[in-house]
């Protein structure tokens, strides 16, 4: 996100095979410019395959707003190692995005 690291601070990549079998649960806000999905994607690519880590992409978030009003359902979240590892992938056409409107926020 070419975002400069602070001097001090971790980056989670470099530790992410340590974490693999830690329940953990990532929200991502859709319209976050900030830190993106594919910072995620990253993480879990280099944690490897897990049943342990999960994301929600949260609609209508950015990444400082749109939370406050979502947050009693997203803490409600479980965090286990229960999951399948592999999902099976559900197809998207982004053509949908401009029938609906975009997503709340969203400007071409």
């Amino acid at each position: 996100n070419n975002k400069a690291f602070e001097e001090d601070s971790l980056n989670p990549v470099d530790i992410a095979a340590q974490l693999k079998n830690m329940p953990q649960h990532h929200f991502v806000g859709q319209i976050d410019k900030e830190v993106p999905p594919a910072i995620y994607h990253s993480y879990a690519q280099a944690m490897g395959d897990t049943n342990c880590s999960g994301i929600t992409i949260v609609p209508d978030a950015q990444h400082r707003d749109g939370w406050t009003e979502q947050w009693s359902k997203l803490r409600t979240t479980p965090l286990s190692c229960d999951a399948p590892v592999h999902l099976d992938a559900v197809p998207f056409d982004p053509a949908s995005l401009d029938k609906m409107g975009g997503p709340k926020g969203y400007k071409k």
